[in-house]
């Protein structure tokens, strides 16, 4: 083989690696960004009717029964956490400017471990079980959350019973903190995931 020969095939050979190389990086997709999706769905497992008689007055006693679901796409295992909150009007709700959580304390959570580009929905069922009238404000006393009595960190008041809310915020354990956290980073920015449904009481008891 003459020298000009194989400097040609050396060029060939090596025009056909740059393009292969080429071909694989333009082809195959890089780790996607980092995020958590948080959803809440109704009875039916869809966005919108979330209250009895599709109605957002509810009644002490009526259930209310919704779908509550994470999906992981953070490239990794995450142990999370769903933190329920009741608030009212005035009571400060996550921010997503500071992207912090509400201050209150949460009346329940669900913990659960996630695969890498696994959905989980769980379903919640609840109701007021108690509540109480002072001047012209309704304060809840006690919910009744998955069949579990609950009266701690509630005693929120409204007047008159008008926009009460039930705020779902979505933690993940930090491994480098050894705590759950409300914010986590995609892209070199914070973000965080929260929902919230309003809701209004009477006081009138639900009839069976």
């Amino acid at each position: 083989m003459s020298k000009d020969t194989q400097v040609i095939l050396s060029f060939f050979i090596m025009i056909t690696i740059v393009t292969s190389t080429i071909a694989y990086v333009s082809l195959t997709p890089g780790p996607s960004e980092p995020f958590f999706a948080l959803f809440t769905l109704d009875r039916e497992g869809r966005v919108g009717n979330y209250y009895p008689r599709n109605d957002s007055r509810i009644r002490i006693g009526e259930e209310l029964q919704w779908y509550v679901g994470v999906y992981n796409r953070m490239n990794s295992i995450q142990y999370v956490v769903l933190r329920f909150k009741l608030l009212n009007q005035t009571m400060a709700a996550p921010d997503d400017q500071s992207h912090t959580p509400s201050p209150a304390m949460p009346f329940m959570e669900i913990r659960h471990l996630l695969l890498n580009n696994e959905t989980w929905t769980t379903p919640i069922k609840w109701n007021v079980a108690n509540a109480t009238e002072v001047a012209d404000n309704v304060i809840i006393l006690s919910l009744l959350f998955n069949s579990e009595p609950v009266t701690e960190n509630l005693s929120v008041s409204s007047f008159r019973g008008f926009n009460f809310r039930i705020v779902i915020e979505l933690w993940a354990y930090s491994r480098e903190a050894n705590q759950f956290e409300f914010t986590w980073m995609s892209a070199n920015e914070p973000h965080i995931a929260w929902n919230q449904i309003w809701f209004n009481l009477t006081r009138t008891k639900q009839t069976t």
